[in-house]
């Protein structure tokens, strides 16, 4: 079996099996070959966006003895896939991925589910799903290596979801589930403001209308981590 990182590992397990998969920006090619390996699919196609960059996957594919058994595309987003039923995009950041669906709008809203993991800009991400009307089905936050990682699964519903600014940095999902993780998570977002608070410098109106932005957010905050903690 292959070894995962935590953080690999969530999200395959949030993949069901007997579904056609499309892991987008697949890199070393580590999860479509851990979902073929494991008998997750009926089929899995691994892309990225230069072939230079697909040879990674596809020489992991061949060291595993897989070779012929993952479909390797080089394509930019998913622009060169079929129709699949769940479609992954993780390891790069928010603003990316939402541009990715974005362009391939009716592919992205025809699958089943998606799985999502950005490394920076979650909350632009998730303002792109509720805006463009997909539905959060379900929200994992995984701790590894000093760093928070976000997993967003969701799909399209054609329904606009109301949201507040603080509900697109804390997941209402996690908050409704009193998360342990989602718990580390809000001490660590109160500390980092802080922190940045204390390292604002000057008396400008800009710096002043900033620490006084992170204040009230860190209100929000505070009452978010009081309610999940009760």
């Amino acid at each position: 079996m292959i070894k995962l990182s935590k953080r690999l590992r969530a999200i395959v397990n949030f993949c069901d099996k007997n579904k056609i998969i499309a892991d987008i920006g697949t890199d070393h090619g580590f999860v479509p070959n851990f979902l073929y390996e494991e008998d997750y699919n009926r089929k899995i196609i691994a892309t990225d966006i230069s072939l230079n960059s697909l040879n990674k996957a596809i020489e992991f594919s061949e060291l595993r003895g897989n070779k012929g058994k993952i479909e390797h595309i080089v394509c930019n987003g998913l622009e060169k896939i079929p129709p699949v039923d769940q479609i992954i995009i993780a390891g790069m950041g928010g603003i990316l991925i939402s541009k990715i669906l974005d362009r391939d709008f009716e592919k992205a809203r025809q699958a089943e589910k998606l799985i999502l993991q950005p490394m920076q800009q979650v909350d632009y991400l998730r303002k792109f799903l509720y805006d463009k009307g997909f539905k959060i089905l379900d929200e994992k936050i995984v701790f590894e290596d000093n760093k928070f990682f976000h997993i967003i699964v969701a799909n399209y519903k054609a329904i606009k979801e109301e949201y507040r600014d603080i509900d697109l940095k804390v997941s209402k999902l996690l908050r409704n589930r009193k998360d342990k993780d989602l718990i580390e998570f809000l001490k660590y977002l109160i500390n980092y403001n802080i922190f940045i608070i204390e390292n604002i410098e000057g008396s400008s109106t800009r710096s002043i209308y900033k620490k006084d932005k992170l204040r009230e957010e860190n209100i929000e905050l505070k009452e978010i981590l009081d309610e999940v903690q009760k």
